[in-house]
Parts: C-alpha cells; structure tokens; sequence
C-alpha cells in the first residue's frame, strides 16, 4: 500500500447481536450460549472499518435510525475516524440490525438481518454526496442497500474517473448496468454460482466464473474462496493467490474485510495480484478475532501476516 487511499463507501450500517455457542440450535430448540456482543456492522460498515484500519482515509454513506442503535454506530465511526458528513438519520425506520449465532466449533455462522434504515438509502442520497464520490480514489458498493444507489454509485465513479469496487452480497437481482459499471467485481463461491450459474468447488470452476463475470461486462472478477484465497480474472488473465492458513475463531465479516483492504490497496497504488495478497492477509487475520467490524486488523498486521506466509 504505497500512498493513503481516499475511499467512499455505500452501503449498510447494522448493529450486530451476537451470540457465541457450543450448540447450534435446530427448529424449536433452545440452548444456553456462551457469550453475548453488541458491535456495530453491516457489510458497508464493515468495509468502511476494514478501509481505515488499513490506513485509508474512509468516509461512510449511509442511514441510521433516530434511535439508541444509532448512537452506536456513529460513535464507532468517530472512534475509528470514519467520516460521517453523509451518515444521515432518519425516524421512518430503526437502525439495521443483525442477529448472529456463531459455532464456536467452526467459527461459521448464520445471520438474520433486519434491514430497517439501510432500505431507505436512496439515489437522491447517493447524488447528494456526489462531491465526496468525485474527490475519492475508489468507491466500494454492496448490495444489502437499494441496488439503484449502488447503481447511481457505479455510474458516478465511472463519470469521475474512479475506481469503482462492487462486492455483489448478499446475492440478489440488480440491473445489468451495475456489473459493467465496475472495475472489480467481487463475489463469494455462492454469490458467483449465482449470478454466473456455474457451482464452484473447484479453482478451475472459480476460474470460469470470473470468466464469466467479465462476458457480463465486468472489467475484472476477484472471486473470494474461503481458506483456499482468491482468484483473479480478467480477459487474458487467471491467478489464485493462496491464503494464510489459520485456524477460525468467527468468520463474520471476512469477506467484507477483504473487500476494504482491496480497496485501499488498490486505489493505493498496489498491483493487482499484490492489492489480493494483502486482502486475503487481512482477511485471514480477521477471522481469528470475534465480531465483524471489530475484527478487522490494522496496517501492521496485515503486513506481518502478508510477509510471513508470502515472503517479501
């Protein structure tokens, strides 16, 4: 990451409930947990956290409730030095919430979002803040929001010259201009088997996947795959980049913690094989950790977690 990265991400503001449990409960079944945490999330706040801990300068578009959880989220974002000009409350709906219970076996685990404020994120929001999206490096999009923002998102960052990062999750419909308006599209194994119809186990399937992202007119693919890393694709390119193996403690909001240090690497400088090395390296790091913005490691650790499983 050569030089500070100016990022404006649209997206979601959730607070996140957590609990943490030994047993997973089936169909009308109650079991005692473990441990309880109230943090802030979201994928677009996740992304935003991930961003500025890895040293990018971050300014955060989103709506919140008139309501305690919003008292929340925003004192997370002036804790982390997220700029909040275009964090706008509004009393129609609650602030997002998230309930997760996490295995503490595996560390997966299953969520149920509330979307409440993050529904009313608009397009006349997102042309509101176009100065900001003009001014940035890169702007980073998410789909737990209107897909139209998003869209306007896109299209305000290709009239700018920006890079525009699109992380097409949760998997939904959107409209066709939003994967040509991207220079990386950004999807998990089950989010890429949707939108291209082809189901991932393998790296060739990954492969092809992102071979079919670009057919749709996405500049460039980057197809998350867990512990196994990521592959890279665009036309008259494939790479997988490995990632560091470690053991998960909670893999809430690794995806979303790749996706901010793709951000700053790239928009900073950083070549593209490279910009995926310390994704994956930060996305590694997060998941030993608990919670999802919380979780997110800053500049030096993923730099140590780069150098020792990559080498220099």
């Amino acid at each position: 990451m050569e030089r500070q990265a100016r990022i404006a991400v649209v997206g979601s503001c959730n607070v996140d409930l957590t609990v943490f449990t030994p047993v997973v409960p089936r169909g009308g079944e109650t079991v005692l947990g473990s441990e309880f945490q109230m943090n802030v999330g979201g994928k677009g706040t996740n992304q935003a956290t991930a961003a500025r801990r890895a040293g990018g300068a971050v300014c955060m578009i989103t709506r919140v409730g008139e309501d305690f959880l919003a008292g929340v989220a925003l004192a997370h974002y002036r804790s982390e030095g997220i700029s909040t000009a275009h964090v706008r409350e509004t009393a129609a709906a609650a602030t997002g919430t998230a309930t997760i219970i996490v295995d503490e076996t595996s560390g997966e685990n299953r969520i149920v979002v509330a979307s409440g404020a993050n529904a009313r994120i608009s397009a006349a929001d997102v042309a509101a803040a176009e100065p900001e999206l003009a001014q940035a490096d890169a702007v980073l999009l998410q789909l737990e929001i209107d897909p139209l923002a998003s869209l306007i998102a896109a299209e305000l960052a290709k009239k700018h010259g920006k890079l525009c990062i699109l992380n097409p999750a949760p998997a939904r419909e959107i409209p066709e201009r939003l994967l040509a308006s991207a220079d990386y599209v950004t999807p998990n194994e089950t989010e890429a088997e949707f939108y291209t119809g082809i189901r991932i186990s393998t790296i060739e399937d990954a492969f092809a996947a992102g071979e079919r992202l670009t057919a749709l007119g996405a500049a460039c693919a980057v197809i998350t795959l867990g512990e196994k890393g990521a592959a890279l694709v665009r036309r008259g390119l494939r790479a997988h980049i490995p990632a560091p193996q470690v053991k998960p403690v909670d893999t809430t909001g690794a995806g979303d913690c790749f996706n901010g240090v793709l951000a700053v690497a790239l928009a900073g400088g950083a070549e593209e094989t490279e910009a995926v090395r310390l994704a994956c390296a930060a996305a590694s790091a997060a998941v030993q950790k608990k919670g999802a913005a919380a979780s997110c490691p800053y500049r030096e650790e993923i730099e140590r977690m780069r150098a020792d499983f990559y080498g220099n």
